[in-house]
């Protein structure tokens, strides 16, 4: 199991936890994983789809390869 399977698992949970105040840097973690994958599955081009996604989070490209690199580590449980 994946960091990615884990998270995405208790995403519902954490959605709530979000909305009630509690910062989540995982559920973020997790839309951009699932953006990121699902854009490279439709045929998008590596590098169009790193600064599509870098873009539209927000965020650094070191960020974006260490949110790529967690989600597919796998976990201990």
């Amino acid at each position: 199991m994946t960091i990615y399977q884990l998270l995405q698992a208790y995403k519902p949970v954490m959605q709530a936890m979000d909305e009630n105040g509690y910062a989540m840097r995982g559920l973020r973690d997790v839309n951009v994983y699932e953006d990121y994958q699902r854009m490279i599955a439709e045929g998008g081009k590596k590098m169009y789809v790193w600064n599509a996604v870098k873009d539209k989070y927000g965020i650094s490209d070191g960020t974006l390869f260490s949110i790529i690199k967690r989600m597919d580590t796998e976990a201990s449980v």
